[in-house]
């Protein structure tokens, strides 16, 4: 949800509502869309760059890091910013434990695949050597 979409076609309505004629109150609603819309981006992106960030949320890069700061002390979300590089990551470190434990599960699913297929080429072998055998 862009904010000056919002704004340009709900703005004049809202305004027009007893809940909405406080600043304070509109402002409140401002952030909440911008907190929902890093909250979207955290689920959809690992690592995108601040400036992108910044063009996404609609705010100054000062706004973005400010607003992302908040949501991560609030432990609304777990994010990193590398300034620097200018990039954002959303991924969590995950333990030495949780490493192990999906390599193991991909090797386990790779060695069933593995199997299933030597299964399956000593099945057609077998077939092959009763043809053969067949037509002598």
């Amino acid at each position: 949800m862009r904010w000056p979409g919002i704004e340009a076609i709900y703005g004049e309505f809202l305004r027009e509502t007893p809940v909405f004629k406080s600043e304070k109150r509109w402002e409140d609603l401002h952030t909440r869309v911008i907190e929902h819309n890093i909250r979207v981006v955290a689920q959809y992106y690992t690592r995108i760059t601040l400036t992108r960030l910044t063009s996404l949320l609609d705010l100054t890069p000062q706004q973005t890091e400010e607003t992302l700061a908040r949501l991560v002390v609030s432990g609304t979300i777990w994010a990193r910013i590398d300034r620097p590089a200018g990039i954002v990551s959303f991924r969590n470190k995950r333990s030495a434990e949780d490493v192990m434990n999906d390599w193991s599960s991909d090797m386990q699913k790779l060695l069933g695949l593995v199997e299933k297929t030597w299964m399956g080429m000593n099945a057609a072998q077998a077939a092959q050597s009763r043809v053969v055998k067949s037509s002598s």
